[in-house]
């Protein structure tokens, strides 16, 4: 009678042919990774598509392709050199008769910050005193918050109705918390330098003018009757 087979030598010879079936069996192949989308450039065009959206629903039709490019260059380079100094609370005013393209270079410069990254809040006069009518409480604040509060404000045909003592408080107060925190505002007048100062007071013209403000002045036909 033979002795029997040692346990291990079985065991051994088990883990040989099954070694031996797996090797012979085809292996998958490997699936490429999936390439994921940049997530920087995804975000980019998103951001891009709503700062567009944006510029739409904001400026006026006829402004939406205003640029400094569209202006002689002594006003072209008074529009870029307030931009590269505006985050700084610099303010722009722009002067000029009826027609000239006051409001036209006021959002050629806004753009300039809008492209960096600025969105910006645009009160006509008329706008901005209905807007703080002291009969709606509630509305006022928000207008107020706004004005005050907006990265950068375009404050269009400053001067252009006959003030009364609350109004030229109101301006005041928007144009003082605005100086205080070098928030940069461009106005846009008919009226010169002394003549505006007389119609908003010596105090609000003082902030928008303190240096190193840029001033800007247009000349020319009224355009719109051309």
């Amino acid at each position: 009678m033979s002795d029997p087979e040692p346990i291990g030598n079985e065991v051994q010879a088990q883990a040989a042919r099954l070694a031996e079936r797996q090797q012979s069996r085809p292996r998958p192949q490997a699936k490429p990774s999936p390439v994921l989308p940049d997530a920087s450039a995804m975000f980019k065009k998103i951001k891009q598509a709503a700062d567009e959206a944006w510029w739409v629903d904001t400026v006026p039709r006829k402004y939406q392709g205003a640029d400094v490019e569209n202006f002689e260059p002594v006003v072209r380079d008074g529009l870029v050199r307030w931009a590269d100094r505006a985050e700084s609370g610099v303010n722009l005013l722009i002067f000029g008769p009826v027609g000239t393209g006051k409001t036209h270079a006021a959002f050629a410069a806004a753009r300039q910050m809008f492209e960096r990254g600025a969105y910006f809040a645009r009160w006509p006069e008329y706008r901005l005193k209905a807007g703080l009518d002291y009969r709606d409480p509630e509305g006022a604040r928000l207008v107020r918050d706004e004005v005050c509060c907006t990265r950068l404000l375009v404050l269009d045909d400053l001067g252009a109705h006959k003030p009364n003592d609350w109004w030229v408080g109101e301006v005041f107060g928007i144009v003082e918390h605005r100086w205080e925190d070098d928030l940069p505002t461009i106005v846009t007048t008919n009226l010169d330098p002394p003549h505006l100062a007389e119609a908003i007071g010596e105090r609000t013209y003082s902030r928008l003018t303190a240096a190193p403000a840029v001033a800007v002045r247009l000349s020319g036909n009224d355009r719109r009757m051309a």
